[in-house]
């Protein structure tokens, strides 16, 4: 996880296929659920939970590396790694 982020990974974020919109749509109700518990009231949740998902969409746009991008360690030699 980044910090900053709810979501495991950037991706999460900015793909839009069917699944990760369905997730995030998910994961803004599992926010506005959390403020409820903590006091606020269910309007007032979901406007705050909408604000938190744009900061946080915000953040993972702005995040430069994703798992897309991601560089194996495994796929690199040593003597890349260490420069002498």
């Amino acid at each position: 996880m980044r910090g900053g982020l709810g979501l495991p990974d950037r991706d999460y974020y900015t793909k839009n296929d069917p699944k990760s919109v369905q997730l995030r749509q998910k994961y803004l109700l599992h926010v506005q659920r959390m403020l409820e518990l903590l006091g606020d009231l269910p309007d007032a949740a979901q406007r705050e939970a909408i604000g938190i998902m744009a900061l946080e969409t915000a953040l993972a746009k702005a995040s430069q590396i994703g798992s897309s991008a991601k560089l194996s360690v495994r796929s690199l030699s040593v003597g890349r790694l260490v420069r002498k």
